[in-house]
């Protein structure tokens, strides 16, 4: 199976380069004398040790609002690179934009609570300790994207985002965004929770709960969607969805598809749990194959909203995928296969659903091995030699109850459980 993770062939130069005259100090000056006497001075700032030392850099200006400033806004227009806005608790009526600004902290000291923000401009920004929601009448771009990521380095910390009809947070395509941090965050009550473009952006203990679908904003609501190059998802908890809203709306826990320029290349999840779903993660390319190569790693598939119609894994068309350590369950389809994509499923259990198997008639590849399927549904069914058939894998699933949460804590397998160490040493597989 071609999966590299996106990595391509380096190639490294060292080039060393000796110096074969040295250095003298001649009437107080470093001097080179060249091989016909020739003198040259280097021409640097002359000093005494009477000199003083440089002064240090001043420390970061920190603005308050609204003790300083009536306003955010007016504050982010009078901050200088580097300045920390501290925002005292309260609600303020504004959606922020930013001017040339790097490095700049936006903090929140209590319970803050503003109408979003775009950061085009402002690369290294960092916003902590904020709640982020939409007004009543909201409109336009605000209505789409709470937080409209459009610059480098942006990390948004301990960020609550909730009842917005639009995206929580959107790193938008066309201004490439770059190594972009969604840390310890919960979105609740958004029409899609996080969608990445860009390259090197880490999302990191986020709950997303409860998708709710505007239609004049959007035609569907995802969980999580991303494109780009070298992402890791992990510690995500996404859940919450009222189960009649669910296929009206096609939520999906996760989505990618190669179209119209798009890629997904060198991207991982992992230690992540996923309900409440019409499929649980849709990967589709409609042109060359390496657009779509994505690895999951120890993630939950814990049901999807209907054990009749719901998919837990779907490849399609070009997209490339692994599966190892996951669980599917509750589902009409576990992991399918289809058009000519690859999937690798190792160490997975699939559970009350139907097992992984490429669809009739097409070219799909599956790979791996050391699985359990229960119960195998045809037995025209894919299996592999070493998977487990038609067994309890004694499974205890439990829901997170808190962020951060650990994979221990919420999927185990009881003593007896015939999967104890009958896998494959893959956990460390994957693109990192």
């Amino acid at each position: 199976m071609a999966l590299e993770g996106g990595k391509g062939m380096v190639t490294t130069i060292l080039l060393a380069i000796a110096l074969a005259q040295t250095w003298n100090v001649e009437d107080g000056r470093p001097v080179l004398r060249g091989e016909d006497g020739t003198a040259y001075i280097f021409l640097g700032a002359e000093t005494t040790p009477d000199d003083p030392p440089p002064p240090p850099p001043p420390p970061s200006e920190v603005l308050v609002v609204p003790t300083d400033y009536t306003t955010i806004q007016s504050a982010i227009f009078a901050a200088q690179s580097g300045n920390v806005i501290a925002i005292l608790a309260g609600t303020y009526p504004e959606r922020l934009t930013f001017p040339e600004v790097t490095n700049l902290t936006i903090l929140g000291e209590g319970l803050v609570e503003f109408y979003g923000m775009d950061t085009q401009g402002a690369d290294g920004l960092t916003v902590e300790n904020v709640s982020i929601t939409a007004p009543a009448d909201v409109a336009g771009e605000a209505a789409k994207y709470a937080i409209f990521v459009r610059s480098d380095d942006v990390t948004l910390y301990n960020i609550y985002v909730h009842d917005v009809p639009g995206t929580a947070i959107f790193f938008k395509q066309s201004d490439n965004p770059q190594r972009g941090r969604v840390l310890d965050s919960h979105l609740y009550r958004i029409g899609k929770g996080i969608v990445l473009y860009g390259r090197g952006h880490l999302v990191e203990n986020v709950e997303i709960e409860r998708l709710v679908r505007d239609p004049d904003v959007a035609l569907d609501a995802d969980y999580l969607r991303a494109f780009g190059y070298d992402h890791i998802v992990r510690g995500v908890y996404a859940h919450g969805t009222i189960l009649s809203e669910v296929f009206p709306s096609h939520v999906d826990g996760f989505q990618t598809f190669g179209a119209d320029g798009r890629v997904l290349v060198n991207f991982l999840m992992e230690n992540s749990w996923f309900d409440t779903y019409h499929q649980g993660a849709l990967f589709s390319s409609d042109f060359d194959a390496g657009t779509i190569e994505a690895t999951f790693l120890n993630c939950v598939f814990a049901g999807a909203f209907t054990a009749d119609t719901g998919l837990s894994v779907t490849t399609k068309e070009q997209s490339s995928v692994m599966l190892i350590n996951c669980f599917a369950g509750q589902a009409n389809k576990g992991f399918f296969a289809r058009d000519e994509s690859q999937l690798h499923v190792e160490n997975c259990i699939v559970l009350n659903s139907r097992g992984y198997w490429p669809e009739p008639g097409s070219n799909a590849l599956i790979t791996g091995g050391y699985n359990l399927v229960n119960p195998l549904s045809s037995p025209a069914d894919q299996q592999f030699a070493t998977d487990l058939i038609n067994v309890d894998p004694l499974v205890i699933l439990t829901p997170p109850t808190s962020m951060p949460f650990t994979m221990s804590e919420v999927f185990s397998l009881a003593p007896g459980s015939p999967a104890l160490f009958a896998g494959s040493d893959a956990g460390s597989l994957g693109p990192r």
